[in-house]
C-alpha cells in the first residue's frame, strides 16, 4: 500500500514540522516522525550504506535520534502548548 504509508509519511512530516515549531501536541506526534525517520533510514536508504553523501541512511538515523532527544527533553520554554516544566 505505497499510497497510504506516503500519504502518511507526508502528513507526519508536514503536520510534525508545524507541531514542533509551535510546540503544540509536541509530544504526541513525535512517535509517528521517530517511526517515520526509522523506515526511511532502514527502508529507503538501506542499500546504499551509511554515508549521507552517497545517499545513505546517516540523514535519516540523525533524525530519528534528534526526534527521540526532543520527546526526552520536552518543548521548551516558549512553547504554545503549555507542557512546560518549571517556571
Amino acid at each position: 500500500m505505497p499510497l497510504v504509508s506516503t500519504t502518511l509519511a507526508a502528513l507526519s512530516g508536514f503536520g510534525g514540522g508545524i507541531a514542533l515549531a509551535t510546540g503544540l501536541c509536541f509530544r504526541p506526534i513525535l512517535a509517528p516522525l521517530f517511526f517515520t525517520m526509522l523506515v526511511a533510514a532502514f527502508v529507503g536508504h538501506a542499500g546504499k550504506g551509511v554515508s549521507a553523501q552517497a545517499g545513505g541512511y546517516e540523514y535519516a538515523l540523525t533524525l530519528a535520534v534528534l526526534v527521540l532527544a526532543l520527546f526526552f527533553t520536552g518543548p521548551g520554554r516558549f512553547a504554545l502548548g503549555g507542557t512546560r516544566r518549571g517556571a
